[in-house]
């Protein structure tokens, strides 16, 4: 509305997707925006997209991080910073207010705590800041651009540097590292004693079951063989009493 009572004062805004938000957010603050949307190239990139936001002083939706709006400089654009988001409204497609950090738990799968809780402790508490990515954005830049190096390349070379740089960080977010006899359960970040009937090599290792033939008491860290003669009537025994004499003393027991 802003714009169109003086259009030589339209301020353009480029976009590649949510038209909707930007066009509620020029009605709500009378923004004089000229919104500009932009589609994918030939082969289904955004070329031109970049190259227009890199060159130009005006207006563009981004999704970041993303080292291809680093210009030449090394700069990464400046952030047009809007009232805290309300999710609640933004729930009913009123958007009047900014969107909402991007957090790695709202792209993890539903189901990855009961699949793997390690992988889930770990991506639910990794923390990275805006110095970090920006960091991280401009050396993904330059070894892509500068040094020629082709994007996954750089993007491990980049990530391994950081690694290397912030172990202190990164340790913080590692489920428990359990001494042998002991697992981590449930919950990830401590260690409990291993189960009767299983044995546990400690590390970041699950408990696993006593087979057939063996015998794993409490606390144990490796299975004990039952002794010359004897076996067991399935896995998960805790104790040798449950190792009994074999039926047939001229028969082959498979232990697994």
């Amino acid at each position: 509305p802003g714009c169109r009572a003086e259009p030589a004062a339209c301020v353009p805004l480029m976009a590649r997707h949510r038209v909707e938000a930007a066009m509620q957010l020029a009605a709500f603050y009378s923004w004089p925006l000229a919104l500009v949307l932009v589609a994918p190239g030939p082969s289904g990139d955004y070329a031109d997209f970049y190259a227009a936001a890199r060159a130009g002083r005006f207006l563009f939706q981004l999704r970041m991080p993303d080292d291809t709006l680093v210009d030449a400089r090394g700069r990464l654009p400046v952030l047009l910073q809007l009232p805290r988001a309300d999710p609640v409204q933004q729930a009913a497609g009123v958007y009047k207010t900014g969107f909402t950090d991007f957090d790695v738990r709202y792209y993890i799968w539903r189901q990855l705590p009961q699949v793997d809780a390690r992988v889930f402790y770990v991506a639910s508490r990794v923390e990275l800041r805006d110095g970090d990515m920006q960091a991280m954005m401009n050396d993904s830049h330059r070894l892509r651009v500068v040094e020629g190096l082709p994007p996954n390349v750089s993007a491990r070379r980049v990530a391994c540097a950081w690694l290397q740089a912030n172990e202190d960080r990164w340790r913080a977010w590692l489920p428990s590292s359990c001494a042998r006899g002991t697992y981590a359960g449930k919950d990830v970040a401590r260690c409990d004693p291993c189960p009767a009937g299983s044995f546990c090599t400690g590390g970041f290792d699950d408990a696993t079951l006593c087979s057939r033939g063996f015998f794993c008491p409490a606390g144990a860290s490796a299975p004990v063989l039952c002794p010359l003669g004897r076996s067991t009537a399935g896995p998960g025994v805790s104790s040798p009493d449950n190792c009994t004499e074999c039926a047939d003393p001229g028969s082959v027991i498979s232990y697994f």
